[in-house]
């Protein structure tokens, strides 16, 4: 993957935003968001979708 591509799929997410919510079971405790981010009273993380 070049460089330029990189940054065009930088730009795209700069520009999306984001939204969160509720994961199905867990209302009130984790959130996950359309960026991939996850949330919750004792965890935070991110997951990376590799797109080719």
């Amino acid at each position: 993957m070049n460089l330029a591509k990189l940054f065009e799929m930088q730009r795209r997410l700069d520009e999306q935003q984001e939204i969160w919510k509720d994961i199905p079971g867990f209302e009130g405790e984790y959130q996950v968001s359309n960026l991939g981010y996850v949330i919750g009273e004792r965890l935070t993380l991110n997951f990376s979708l590799q797109l080719n």
